[in-house]
Formats: C-alpha cells, structure tokens, sequence
C-alpha cells in the first residue's frame, strides 16, 4: 500500500532521527531530535484519529511499519513514550498479544503505567466474556494507583446491614476538575513543584476518561486528548524543575502528540527552552510556601471530602500557617469523622479511597491517608500482580 504524503514525511522524519541512537544511560536528551521523534508520531496520531473505522486497521499497519525500524531496536534507555506508543498500535493491531508483551515492562514505568493499565483493562472487558482465575483484577489495581479516580468505585462502599429503612448515604464523587486544577496550579505558583506534578496529574485521572484508547481514538475528554494537553504541559514543567529530566520528557510528548495545535506550539516553545537550559544538573527552584495558598488549597480540599489531604497538609505547614493551623486541622478533623459516620451507618464494613474507615470487629479508622498517584505501594502492586519482569 502506497504511503499518503503524511505518512511519507513521518517516515522521512523517523529516518532523519535514526541515527541519534538511543536516549543516553544519564539523564541527558537530545532535544531537538526528541521534538521530530515527537511530531512524528503527532503525524501518525493524527491519521488514526481522522481514519474512517473501516480503514483503521490497514493505517494502523502501516504506522507500524514506519516506526518499527526506530521502536523495535530501542533497549530499555530508549525513549519511554515511543515504546509506549509502539505498544499502544500493537494494541489495536491484529497482534493483540504482542502488543499485551509490549506494555507488560511499561506498567512499572510510573509516566505511562495508568494508560498502560487502563489499555489491558479495556482490552479485557471486550474479549472476556467471564472472568479467568489468577488474572489480575485490573480495575481494583487501577483504583490503587489512581485514589481519586472513578475507579475508586471499583474498591469504596460498604457492606449494609439488612433493615426496613434505607439509610441516607453521603455521596463522595471524585473531585471536580476545577478544584483539583487549583490546586496544582497553587502549588506550582509556590515552587512546591513535586506537589504540582501529582496535582496536575490527579486533575487528568480524576477528572477525566481513561485513555479509551483502543476502541475510541480522538474521544474528546479522555486522559490522552486535546482536553488534557495544557495540564500534560504543566506535569512537564513541574518534573522539569524537579530535576526528572526523563519524566519531562514523557509528559510533555504526551501534550505534542494528543493536544491541541495551541498546546502543540506551547509545548514546542518549552521543550526549546529545555534544550537552552541544557542536560546539566539544574539547581531545583526554592520552594516559597504561602499561608494564604495552602489555606486555600486545604479549604479546597475539604470542600471536595478529601478532608485526610487538607489535614495531611496544615499539619506539614503548621509553622508556615502559623495559630490557625491548629484551629483548622481541628475543623477538617471534625467534619471528616461526621462524613464518616454518616456513610457507615447500618453499616458492617465501609472503604473511602481504597482504605477501611469501619469495621464491626474494628470499630472506626479515620486516620486514613490518601495517597499520591503511582505511589510506590501500589506500583509493588502491579509488579507482584502481573509478575512484572524489571530486566525487560
């Protein structure tokens, strides 16, 4: 089959790159050659996206072909997004097992394990009809890397005790992309950037679809979309200043691939200014913690339930908040062990953000604590859980 004009640039620019040789052991990118690598594959995306059903599979083949000879020779310190890419076309290819191999060493790779997770989810739900033993239950995994997800609900509720009444439960939705989208940008205008990173990110998995990769490619609102493109760009930043010079450059080719064409030149600006300021060991910016911010982002927090992260964080900030922490601290415990008790009334058993908060044998736990996302408990879990070879 004859290769349209898009297709033909995308193999010139994937040959162009061929010779960089694979991403160094260090931490160091070449990042001009990483921007072609990385509009290629917008190229390749955007074929797919505007591909009639019919003629995806034979377009999905021949994106194969022109990334196979870059993809396929890359080792374990090649480029984390385009081995993810690779196995995400090998996920809707004919070739649905090797595209299963592929993703398998991804799923420890916190930048791409949620997409690479929620891909073998969706893929199960429509080629399993019943449940096969000893396979991992993707969605309760997916609820532990991703505590305010709606895969929590695969994890929260409770076990209610037979009455005549129907107690009245109250309702903790995830948050709302707003509210979490404050937040992260509040602590990235404070420097706190790590904070920033895990907010932003909570923003795209709480608040948007899962990648629906497989069977809806260009869904508007999903994890990997235009929607998600700008907060793409900010994780980026935020890793950039981190210092996690390889977690950038996941990220921000995640926002050249699927955003917009406006989030396409922000992140074609930045990914310059990465280049300017080099592979070196970058001083990583001061923090500057502000009292009225992270009273902000704690009111914001408990506004939206998550009453264990406003605690968590006026208590790491008691001396920048100053009296009033104590006061709040006070206030946000109250009113989470009220939210508490009421959602396990008449209940025997009860779990909020994947954690026991009542049992009958145990009696109440609200010293909960919501965990970031990919937190280093549950990418154990994943490892233990599809016997995750970290060689491969």
């Amino acid at each position: 089959m004859k290769c349209t004009l898009v297709l033909c640039l995308t193999i010139v620019l994937l040959d162009a790159c061929s010779g960089c040789g694979h991403e160094p052991e260090s931490n160091e990118i070449s990042w001009h050659q990483y921007e072609l690598q990385c509009l290629s594959i917008r190229a390749l995306e955007s074929r797919l996206q505007k591909a009639e059903d019919s003629d995806r599979s034979a377009i999905v083949e021949e994106c194969l072909e022109a990334l196979a000879q870059r993809i396929l020779k890359a080792n374990s310190q090649g480029s984390t997004f385009q081995r993810f890419y690779h196995a995400r076309l090998l996920m809707v290819s004919a070739d649905k097992e090797k595209g299963k191999t592929a993703l398998q060493p991804m799923l420890l790779w916190p930048s791409v394990a949620p997409e690479a997770l929620s891909m073998l989810d969706e893929l199960s739900a429509w080629t399993r009809k019943t449940s096969v033993p000893d396979t991992p239950n993707h969605c309760a995994i997916l609820a532990r890397v991703l505590p305010l997800s709606a895969f929590r609900s695969c994890v929260d509720g409770a076990n209610w005790r037979g009455s005549g009444e129907i107690p009245v439960i109250p309702v903790i939705h995830p948050p709302y992309d707003k509210a979490l989208t404050v937040i992260a940008d509040r602590f990235f205008e404070m420097h706190m950037f790590e904070d920033a990173s895990r907010a932003y990110r909570e923003t795209i998995y709480g608040s948007f679809h899962p990648a629906g990769v497989l069977f809806s490619f260009g869904k508007d609102e999903s994890w990997l979309s235009q929607s998600t493109g700008r907060l793409w760009l900010k994780v980026a930043e935020s890793e950039w200043h981190c210092g996690n010079t390889k977690a950038a450059a996941d990220h921000i080719a995640k926002c050249i691939v699927f955003g917009s064409d406006d989030d396409l030149v922000a992140a074609i600006k930045r990914l310059h200014e990465f280049d300017k300021e080099g592979n070196r060991k970058r001083p990583i910016p001061a923090a500057k913690p502000n009292s009225m911010k992270l009273i902000e982002i704690a009111e914001t927090y408990a506004e939206q339930n998550m009453h264990p992260r406003a605690i968590e964080l006026v208590q790491r900030f008691q001396q920048t908040i100053g009296d009033e922490a104590k006061l709040l601290e006070a206030k946000y415990q109250k009113d989470w062990q009220e939210l508490v008790r009421r959602y396990v009334d008449h209940a025997d058993r009860a779990v909020l953000f994947g954690q026991e908060v009542y049992s009958k044998e145990k009696g109440y736990n609200f010293a909960i604590k919501i965990p970031p996302p990919c937190s280093p408990e549950a990418m154990e879990e994943i490892r233990k859980a599809f016997k995750v070879d970290e060689k491969k």
